[in-house]
C-alpha cells in the first residue's frame, strides 16, 4: 500500500504488511510464538516517517499477553529476493516486548525504500 493512501491508526494491516509480518514471526522457539499470539491483535498504528510505507504496528489487549524478551535491535530479517539477487533487507522491530514496525532497507540507494516490497513480486529468505 502507498503510504499516500487514506488510513486512520487502527486500520487493520495492508495484505503486504500481514504477509510479511506473518514471515518475520515464523520463528519456533516462544518469542516467535509470543510474536504471532501479538500479530493476531495488530493493527497499523501511522507510518514510521512522512512518505514512507514502513509501518508502526500497534497491539490491542497488551495487558493479556507475554511480552517478547527481546533485548534490542530487529527481532526478524528477511532478505528480499528478486529474480534470483537479494535487493534489500526487511526487519521486524521490537521494542518494550511488543512488535512496533517494520522497514525496508534496500541495499542499492536507487532501489525504490518508500514501499514494502510485495510478496507477489519478490520471494523472501530468513536472515
Amino acid at each position: 500500500m502507498h503510504p499516500t493512501s487514506q488510513r486512520q491508526v487502527g486500520d487493520e494491516l495492508s495484505t503486504t504488511e500481514f504477509q510479511l509480518l506473518t514471515m518475520l514471526c515464523a520463528g519456533q522457539d516462544s518469542r516467535f510464538v509470543q510474536a504471532r499470539a501479538q500479530l493476531e491483535r495488530a493493527y497499523w498504528a501511522g507510518n514510521q516517517i512522512a512518505d514512507c510505507a514502513c509501518p508502526l504496528i500497534g497491539v490491542t489487549g497488551k495487558t493479556s499477553l507475554t511480552p517478547i524478551k527481546f533485548g534490542g535491535g530487529p527481532f526478524a530479517t528477511l532478505e528480499a529476493i528478486r529474480e534470483g539477487e537479494g535487493v534489500g533487507l526487511v526487519h521486524l522491530w521490537v521494542v518494550d516486548g511488543f512488535l512496533h514496525s517494520v522497514d525496508y532497507i534496500p541495499h542499492d540507494n536507487d532501489e525504490i525504500h518508500d514501499v514494502l516490497p510485495d510478496p507477489g513480486t519478490y520471494t523472501f529468505e530468513a536472515v
